[in-house]
């Protein structure tokens, strides 16, 4: 009974750091990492292993000096709470700097862009409605190539040299539907990826309740897995995201 007794606090502080990580955590992911996307960016995962491990942590912290005969009171449980708390913001702060923010088309596929990868000095120079990252859901956005050929030069050689490349310059965005005609020019027939597809995209095209031939695809390039946009095949708007290899022959 003694021991039911000592040992009742860490199982209330296990639940308290599992609700108060869940509170945290899961609406960030839902908003921030939409399925796929949480797969496609793959940026997601260590804060959120983190965030699980430091709510594990403090209550086993609380049963080992339980065992000692030295349960935690006073200043060393507020320390342990104070090192998880730290720990969650860290982990939602990490959250926040890897989201997704656009899925870019430009010329021939889309791109999945994080918010690191707009940096402040571009951001600056975008128009209004790209001036700041989507503090939301990540949204669509086209990038056209610059017309000044000094600039276009620039952005390629530092594209060549392992660096970004023009889905990551703000300053070159416009509202996706401006360029929704040329995607759909260079969109493909939703059969050739049926083809050899294992049936994720027929089983999310019929949840959806569409048809193959009302829909197109293009490439996604992801962080961590690649995948494809669905658009419409007459206003070649976004459907959906399906995550498959686009680039298998």
């Amino acid at each position: 009974m003694t021991i039911a007794r000592s040992h009742s606090p860490v199982g209330l502080h296990l639940i308290a750091g599992w609700l108060a990580t869940g509170a945290v955590i899961l609406p960030l992911v839902m908003v921030w990492y939409p399925r796929p996307l949480f797969e496609a960016a793959g940026t997601a995962r260590l804060p959120v292993a983190l965030a699980a491990l430091a709510a594990v942590a403090g209550p086993l912290a609380a049963f080992v000096y339980a065992r000692r005969g030295r349960p935690l009171r006073g200043r060393r449980l507020g320390m342990v709470f104070l090192a998880q708390l730290l720990a969650l913001a860290g982990c939602a702060l990490a959250l926040y700097v890897q989201r997704p923010v656009y899925l870019v088309f430009t010329v021939d596929r889309f791109d999945l862009v994080l918010a690191r990868d707009l940096a402040p000095q571009d951001l600056a120079k975008a128009p209004p409605a790209f001036a700041r990252r989507p503090i939301g859901p990540p949204e669509y956005a086209a990038a056209v190539p610059p017309a000044d050929p000094g600039e276009a030069q620039r952005i390629l050689n530092i594209a060549l040299g392992g660096g970004k490349d023009l889905q990551a310059y703000p300053q070159h965005y416009v509202p996706y539907p401006q360029l929704a005609a040329a995607a759909l020019r260079r969109a493909k027939p939703l059969a050739t990826i049926l083809e050899r597809d294992d049936g994720q995209v027929r089983r999310y095209v019929d949840s959806i309740g569409r048809s193959a031939d009302s829909l197109r695809w293009l490439p996604l390039r992801g962080r961590k897995k690649d995948g494809v946009v669905l658009l419409d095949a007459v206003s070649g708007l976004p459907v959906g995201v399906v995550l498959v290899d686009p680039w298998a022959s």
